[in-house]
């Protein structure tokens, strides 16, 4: 994702999600490639709980993040939420 794909799914994702806790267990750090690897812990405006895994690559540039590729993998919750980290 770029900065502006980024706000396309954040909105999309604030449609359905309330609050998320992120959990990081690891993070590599290589030039300006960032690499982690987290848990995001989700509760849905309905109330239902959703946990994600991920594992994502960031490009920093002055700063700041220019791009993310990462790979998300639902732990918990229902299927219709399988798409959570790319959904637009």
């Amino acid at each position: 994702l770029n900065f502006e794909q980024y706000v396309v799914h954040r909105k999309a994702l604030q449609k359905t999600v309330k609050s998320v806790q992120v959990v990081f267990h690891d993070m590599i750090v290589s030039g300006n490639k960032v690499v982690t690897r987290h848990t995001a812990h989700a509760i849905k405006n309905d109330g239902k709980q959703i946990k994600l895994q991920v594992i994502a690559i960031f490009e920093v540039r002055d700063g700041k993040i220019a791009s993310c590729h990462e790979l998300t993998h639902l732990l918990k919750g229902e299927k219709s939420d399988r798409d959570l980290g790319s959904r637009e």
